[in-house]
């Protein structure tokens, strides 16, 4: 029989799983980014105000 090159479904799922983790990792991480840039400006303009 021909074998179908077509990742299964499950394949599928797996990748997209990956993907989706990688993507909300970055999201966290730039969010995490964000949060301390701004305690930072804060206690910039504490000190220096």
């Amino acid at each position: 029989p021909l074998v179908d090159p077509r990742p299964t479904a499950d394949e599928l799922a797996e990748h997209f799983k990956e993907h989706i983790m990688l993507r909300y990792q970055k999201y966290t991480y730039d969010c995490n980014v964000e949060m301390e840039f701004k305690i930072l400006l804060q206690k910039e303009k504490e000190k220096g105000g």
